[in-house]
């Protein structure tokens, strides 16, 4: 989770309860030129939380067989690999012999997506919402 206790007093929510198991990942794509996997956003495949994607070599997570960082196996849920389990437990896969780690920029993002979601002060769905109603000041 996020270092909020480094934070400002004022900075910090009073009802904080950020957690890394309210966002699922379903779908990878391998960057072999990054060395990195890429974790798509939605069942739709829209594309990654980073931006980029190889929409050719994605991979299904759900009932995969994949190998944890203390050398025991798990078979990820139906719903899919939770950012948590992601970061803490599973070791990054490999795409056609090469061990690709997992890209910084997708976990950032996938975390305060989280984060976010699991504060009932400041729910993502309401924030966004608040964007779409707010008028655009004239350049």
């Amino acid at each position: 989770m996020t270092e909020h206790h480094l934070l400002p007093r004022d900075d910090q929510p009073g009802d904080y309860t950020g957690c890394w198991n309210q966002v699922h990942v379903r779908t990878v794509y391998p960057d072999t030129a990054a060395g990195v996997w890429h974790f798509a956003m939605t069942e739709e495949l829209r594309g990654t939380y980073c931006g980029k994607f190889n929409r050719m070599w994605g991979c299904e997570l759900p009932g995969a067989r994949v190998s944890t960082r203390r050398g025991g196996t798990v078979t990820i849920a139906a719903q899919g690999a939770t950012i948590g389990q992601i970061i803490t437990t599973l070791n990054p896969w490999k795409f056609r012999g090469t061990r690709l780690g997992f890209c910084p920029d997708c976990l950032d993002m996938a975390r305060a997506q989280a984060e976010l979601i699991s504060q009932p002060k400041y729910r993502l769905r309401g924030l966004l919402r608040q964007f779409d109603g707010a008028a655009t000041p004239p350049a």
